[in-house]
């Protein structure tokens, strides 16, 4: 595994495959040597979480040092009797799903970080667990949500006013409709079935978030998305303000905040806020597959590999070789004929990988974020020069522009 950003060589292995503690600031790849290949990742905003493939997870934690600055301690072993094969991260809380759909929990703020199996799931399979900033949501595998953490803004969709929840509750409003998916970010969270969507949580100040085609800035039970009845999906993504739905046939509908024009819908003006699902028509011809959210910035991939990016671009994040905001999705020339196969994006920077392993960045790289030797900014998506041959099978960026992470796939 490689890793780069923010102080990232303190507990860290470079590659030599040697300990270290140094203070020196090193702003280019740093190598992780972890022997199997790894099986799931996740990044929170003080924690990052892995599983290898032989079932062991593994979390490092980071932390504000005096200066201000991020300073990583070294990764910690989750002992636990079963294999684990997911984790999702919130701001300091692991999620961890073990082979068997039991779900546990370490909240990382108390070391040693000592997993909690969630009792309420004994008796019951999970096949999916999300976390947002300080809540977490579950699927079963017969389809049924439960909700746990901070419920001061809605987000555990319990249509109470409970500050907080322990234990994983049952959402009742929800019990008759087989879910498939379900997503969290920040305060809100979605649930997705085979023909609907339903949001529920805190969409900030009021600017359209939730897509319930109103500025009600809180929702405490979940809502059906009335705009996106009858349309098949496939997938939901959240970014700082914005959300997009991917159909099954390509189309990409977004809504939420738009000052930046991150929504693609085209001329911001009356249209800063989108309270419900809008269909991205500039993108109607083109068959997408995955949608990618950041900070401001947004991406669609295609199926042949082309990328498309629009929003705000004040750091060179869009890859398109200036800083100029774009309002509808643009098509990233530099990318051409690398076949990208996956997009991740950070507050303002952004990683490709493409079908052969090959890592680009580009957007702010005032952390060191992007991988380069260097804290410049990059407005064209730049090669990865360190992890040239390395075979890269993933890529995550960190919410905060702090951490980039890139997955090795490693012969056993």
């Amino acid at each position: 595994m490689f890793s780069w950003g923010e102080d990232c060589q303190r507990g860290f292995y470079v590659k030599d495959g040697s300990g270290t503690d140094s203070t020196t600031t090193h702003d280019g790849v740093h190598y992780l040597n972890i022997s199997h290949h790894i099986a799931d990742l996740s990044a929170g905003r003080n924690v990052l979480a892995f599983v290898k493939s032989n079932g062991n997870a593994f979390i490092i934690r980071t932390n504000e040092s005096k200066d201000g600055r991020r300073a990583r301690g070294r990764q910690k072993f989750v002992k636990h009797k079963e294999k684990i094969e997911a984790v999702s991260c919130g701001d300091d809380v692991v999620a961890l799903l073990s082979e068997s759909g039991k779900v546990l929990c370490v909240d990382t703020r108390h070391p040693p970080f000592t997993p909690s199996p969630l009792e309420a799931f004994s008796n019951k399979q999970v096949s999916q667990v999300a976390c947002g900033s300080q809540h977490s949501v579950a699927l079963t595998k017969d389809g049924q949500l439960y909700t746990w953490g901070q419920d001061c803004r809605g987000q555990l969709g319990l249509g109470t006013r409970e500050s907080v929840c322990r234990s994983p509750q049952h959402v009742p409003s929800l019990s008759a409709i087989p879910l498939i998916q379900v997503a969290a970010g920040g305060d809100q969270s979605f649930a997705l079935s085979h023909g609907a969507v339903f949001t529920f949580g805190s969409g900030q100040h009021g600017q359209g978030q939730l897509g319930l085609g109103t500025r009600k800035s809180v929702c405490r039970s979940p809502q059906h998305v009335p705009s996106l009845s009858a349309i098949p999906l496939i997938q939901v993504a959240a970014g700082g303000d914005q959300s997009f739905a991917l159909s099954v046939s390509g189309g990409v509908f977004s809504w939420g905040r738009n000052d930046c024009g991150q929504l693609g819908l085209g001329d911001t003006k009356g249209t800063q806020y989108v309270n419900s699902p809008q269909h991205v028509r500039s993108l109607s011809a083109i068959p997408v597959v995955q949608v990618a959210a950041g900070g401001e910035q947004s991406f669609a991939l295609s199926v042949s590999g082309g990328v498309f990016s629009w929003g705000r671009n004040d750091c060179g994040q869009l890859g398109l070789g200036d800083t100029q905001d774009r309002h509808t999705p643009t098509l990233v020339h530099y990318l051409n004929m690398k076949k990208t196969v996956s997009i991740s994006c950070g507050k303002d920077h952004t990683a490709a990988l493409t079908k052969d392993g090959a890592v680009f960045t580009f957007g702010s790289g005032q952390y060191g974020q992007l991988g380069h030797n260097s804290l410049q900014n990059e407005q064209r998506p730049r090669l990865v020069a360190e992890l040239w041959g390395a075979k890269v099978t993933k890529v995550a960026c960190g919410s905060e522009e702090l951490h980039c992470w890139a997955l090795q796939m490693l012969q056993v």
